[in-house]
């Protein structure tokens, strides 16, 4: 139960980020919708983070199985660096990355490979 009281308050952000992206209520400028994408993609990897932690925590008392997901590893690198472009355009700072294409997919848990 514990689990779906440390959801709640991210389910809630990602819900009123996505009523603010609809602009039901108005127009967003570029910067308001800017800050409103950075609030639900925070709120979904903070989600995403706690499920890890909480599989891992039902794991260690054997509670369950660990499950592993095939991905493109070029696309789950892409999704972390993403947020480090917005800061350093904001910043007029420009910053260059490059993978050369593997191919096959990667087998890990996210979390596994993030940390």
């Amino acid at each position: 139960m514990l689990s779906n009281e440390m959801r709640t308050p991210f389910i809630n952000l990602l819900g009123l980020a996505e009523l603010l992206s609809s602009q039901t209520f108005g127009d967003l400028n570029a910067k308001q919708s800017s800050y409103v994408e950075s609030i639900a993609s925070s709120a979904q990897r903070m989600m995403t983070l706690l499920t890890d932690v909480i599989d891992l925590n039902s794991l260690e008392w054997g509670q369950g199985e660990l499950a592993l997901d095939t991905f493109e590893l070029h696309a789950f690198l892409v999704s972390l660096i993403n947020p480090f472009e917005t800061v350093a355009r904001k910043k007029t700072s420009h910053l260059h990355w490059t993978v050369r294409q593997i191919s096959g997919g990667w087998q890990q848990t996210r979390a596994g490979l993030v940390e």
